[in-house]
């Protein structure tokens, strides 16, 4: 099924959820992109199902919305790395991009706010750019090596065509001029050389990168004019909302919200959510959805919050189980989480730990999680739910 056609346009992207006007979030998860109506929990998905139907074939590492609000662009990892340009309201293909072999993932991917072009920053060992054109079949229009230091975010100006990328030792602003992109790291200033997480922009020529000690830096041009001690701890997402706001989250839990004024920003609220934040978005109602580093979109509304999605977030899921009566699924895997939810309403409900303490960390190369940042006494391989008391039994690694 398709989601109902709109004319109302979303909110301004975030990083890996967006907020639309009215009831719908898109995010991705696995190889799938998702797009959710928040009050009925329903869901229509880009990608999955049948072998020959169009979609991702890996984990979706990349996602950016195009300034129309109805297109929608999702990057992945691979030997060849796919981009999938893809229609909002239909979950359809519009268009593919291929990257070249060795590429290892589309990292990061940026609408441009002023044209039809589309730049795509990979995973190789030059961090390659490459700026495609779609109104001409996603033409290769040009790339560039972007040097040795892996990009950490990358957003594209709402006016020139140029984009900003920060990476652990600084900011590269990168312009696309004459057929070719050229680059120009940003100075900052007398301010400490920092490693830089996030960046969003106030205007066509003013933006913000937030930092690992959880400062935002404000530039002009390509040079540092302001710093504000904002969090404490890597910030997660940077990202001018509407006219006259910004935003930005860390790792503290935190959600700032601030007055744009001229360069500078004026703090007008916080919210605390308890967990690192690593995406965020408003809608044109005034409410917000927040994305977490445990696998919880959270949406805020009047001081309110209310868990959208809740997931695993670390290794692979192993076990899952219905209740006798149909009307709770649970799940267990490598992340010390057990979770459950109502197959009826469509939503998380709970979760608990598998293990509160932490065991030897596994040596990589030996069982099947290895890649999992916990320990085998924390993850679990199968779960049932006992039919006369509805309790939960699982297996542990």
């Amino acid at each position: 099924r398709r989601p109902p056609r709109s004319t109302q346009s979303r909110s301004s992207a975030a990083s890996d959820v967006y907020k639309r006007q009215g009831q719908y979030i898109v995010y991705p998860a696995a190889a799938l992109g998702i797009v959710m109506d928040k009050n009925s929990h329903q869901q229509w998905f880009f990608g999955g199902g049948e072998l020959e139907k169009p979609g991702h074939n890996d984990d979706i590492v990349s996602i950016d919305i195009h300034p129309n609000k109805n297109i929608i662009a999702t990057g992945s990892v691979g030997s060849k790395p796919i981009v999938y340009i893809w229609e909002a309201f239909g979950v359809e293909p519009i268009a593919k991009i291929v990257l070249p072999k060795n590429a290892r993932a589309a990292k990061h991917i940026c609408f441009s706010r002023v044209d039809s072009m589309i730049v795509v920053i990979a995973q190789d060992n030059e961090n390659t750019v490459y700026l495609y054109d779609l109104a001409n079949e996603c033409k290769l229009v040009a790339s560039e090596k972007g040097g040795e230091v892996a990009v950490i975010d990358a957003e594209a100006s709402p006016g020139d065509q140029f984009i900003v990328a920060c990476n652990e030792r600084g900011v590269v602003r990168w312009q696309f001029d004459g057929g070719k992109l050229e680059s120009k790291k940003c100075i900052l200033n007398n301010n400490p050389v920092t490693c830089f997480t996030s960046v969003g922009f106030i205007d066509n020529d003013t933006f913000v990168c937030g930092t690992k000690e959880g400062n935002l830096y404000i530039f002009k041009g390509t040079g540092c004019i302001k710093t504000i001690n904002a969090h404490v701890g890597a910030v997660g997402v940077a990202r001018k909302v509407n006219d006259n706001l910004f935003i930005s989250g860390a790792a503290d839990g935190v959600l700032k919200v601030y007055d744009i004024e001229g360069n500078n920003l004026s703090m007008k609220e916080q919210h605390q959510f308890g967990e690192r934040i690593i995406a965020a978005d408003r809608g044109l109602e005034g409410d917000f959805v927040v994305g977490t580093k445990l696998g919880f979109i959270i949406h805020l509304k009047d001081g309110q919050k209310n868990v959208l999605v809740g997931g695993h977030h670390d290794g692979e899921v192993w076990g899952l189980a219905v209740s006798e009566d149909k009307q709770e699924i649970a799940t267990c895997g490598d992340d010390n989480r057990i979770m459950v939810y109502s197959a009826n309403e469509k939503k998380y409900l709970r979760h608990s730990a598998i293990n509160k303490n932490k065991g030897p960390i596994r040596k990589a190369g030996y069982g099947a999680s290895s890649m999992s940042a916990f320990p085998p006494n924390q993850q679990a391989r199968a779960i049932c739910i006992n039919k006369s008391n509805g309790c939960l039994l699982y297996t542990s690694d």
